[in-house]
């Protein structure tokens, strides 16, 4: 007797910390595969033109020293 298994086929899930100019083709590319992209930046600005391309960003700033 032989076992059927039964897989539930989940998205891909990716994070790119310190999303730059190469995070950003890189996420871009990921998502034109049907991937889930999570992104973060150190400058605010980045983080919303990331936002604004679709991308999920948020800020993160690390502390000094």
């Amino acid at each position: 007797m032989s076992k059927t298994h039964h897989y539930v086929e989940k998205p891909l899930s990716v994070g790119i910390i310190g999303c730059g100019w190469l995070g950003k083709a890189l996420a871009v590319s990921l998502q034109a595969k049907k991937m889930s992209v999570l992104a973060t930046s150190g400058r605010a600005e980045n983080v919303v033109t990331l936002n604004q391309q679709a991308i999920i960003a948020q800020q993160l700033t690390l502390p000094d020293g």
